[in-house]
């Protein structure tokens, strides 16, 4: 999903260009319309760190825990993790809602989508990191 966002953006920005420095005209929705591209990648792209396990954290308590609470620890971190990027969901689904009738500038699309686009990314990242949280207070080695 974020290779395909991403070669969409990489036209969207390659038509701006060409537009603008080649043909002296540019087209006026291309820099809105790579923007919410932009916003959309960062958030699918962080859903796929989630997965990977590449959110940046402090481990400083890990050198100092034996095994199980290293364990305890890091299923707390993802659960707690889980919880707010689930909430921040909520929020951009409820802005979502709220912004469903303007439409962007340039373009004739709602602003509604994007902050749903952005929830569901968040959501898939909460539940991924549960997911991982759950394995590590069984013991298990996170998916």
């Amino acid at each position: 999903m974020a290779l395909g966002v991403l070669i969409l953006l990489g036209g969207v920005v390659f038509a701006q260009f060409l537009s603008r420095y080649v043909f002296n005209h540019s087209i006026g929705w291309t820099e809105e319309g790579a923007r919410m591209l932009l916003v959309l990648l960062v958030f699918i792209g962080a859903a796929g760190a989630a997965s990977r396990r590449g959110h940046i954290y402090v481990e400083i308590l890990e050198l100092v825990l034996p095994e199980r609470g290293k364990c305890w620890l890091k299923g707390f971190n993802n659960l707690l993790s889980a919880v707010f990027f689930a909430y921040v969901a909520w929020l951009a689904w409820q802005v979502g809602q709220r912004v469903w009738n303007s439409s962007m500038s340039t373009l004739p699309i709602s602003k509604g989508w994007i902050y749903t686009l952005v929830a569901a990314a968040l959501l898939m990242m909460a539940y991924r990191l549960a997911r991982q949280g759950i394995s590590h207070w069984r013991g298990e080695t996170p998916l």
